[in-house]
């Protein structure tokens, strides 16, 4: 009795298909014995192989580079792996973030009224680039940017953050934002310091804020909204920016005067 087994029924085992098993041995990954009647039987050694295969074409990995991991003793298929699972924990990261988005927008939508949530977060350390100034002229931000522009790629989730010191915004002092594109990519960049901004991790209370915007927005009556939940918690400020994220490209429901905003308010330990 025959060890080896015909198309059909290694497909069966390996939950392939017969067409999928021809491929790849016209790729020449796959090299199984013919007997006298000029059938194709395949062995245990086959089957592994296979495994391998359809595991490496999982991963999306080309033919090309799975034939060099698979014939060519100079590639290293761990460091290819490696590779592999970092853009695939990039990949999760990604979605997780799009998932996100989607319940924010879904919780958005819902809303029918003001409401204001909020969680504390340990963040690691950030750094931000000060926009120059805008003049109200997107043509403008280009010019006066040009360098960072041409240097740098920027996601549009990075954009639209503001900042002021949390003594003036909480003692209603007269203040003006900041503006800063947050910089995911590079930590050292090669830019004037004047340019940069390193905000220092540490603990910060995360609120999620949404509004009516009929009329402007009213920065005092926001302050006192988080000043009141920090003293309610027995939380202390602690004295770094505090960043207000425009979450409008979240927003679907924008022509009802609604705005969308985060803040992030720096506390002690």
């Amino acid at each position: 009795m025959s060890d080896k087994l015909k198309k059909n029924d290694m497909a069966k085992v390996l939950g392939m298909s017969r067409s999928t098993i021809r491929y790849y041995e016209q790729m020449g990954l796959i090299e199984p014995d013919i007997d006298d009647n000029n059938y194709r039987k395949y062995g245990i050694e086959d089957m592994k192989r296979l495994s391998q295969i359809d595991f490496l074409r999982s991963l999306d990995l080309s033919i090309e580079t799975i034939e060099h991991i698979l014939n060519d003793d100079t590639v290293d298929p761990m460091s290819i792996l490696s590779q592999k699972k970092t853009d695939l924990q990039n990949l999760i990261k990604s979605y997780e973030s799009n998932i996100s988005k989607i319940d924010n927008i879904l919780n958005y939508s819902h809303t029918e009224q003001e409401h204001m949530k909020y969680e504390k977060r340990l963040l690691e350390d950030r750094y931000f680039y000060r926009v120059k100034s805008l003049n109200g002229e997107l043509s403008d931000l280009i010019k006066e940017n040009t360098y960072f522009f041409n240097t740098y790629q920027v996601n549009l989730d990075d954009w639209f953050i503001n900042a002021v010191e949390s003594e003036l915004f909480f003692n209603h002092s007269p203040f003006e934002f900041t503006e800063y594109i947050q910089m995911k990519d590079v930590k050292c960049p090669s830019l004037n310091k004047e340019d940069m901004i390193v905000i220092q991790g540490g603990h910060y209370l995360c609120f999620e804020l949404v509004f009516d915007n009929k009329d402007e927005i009213d920065w005092i009556k926001i302050a006192q909204l988080i000043k009141q939940v920090i003293n309610g918690k027995d939380l202390e400020l602690r004295e770094s920016q505090v960043l207000f994220f425009n979450k409008d490209n979240l927003n679907f429901n924008f022509t009802n005067f609604r705005r969308l905003l985060s803040v992030q308010v720096p506390i002690q330990a």
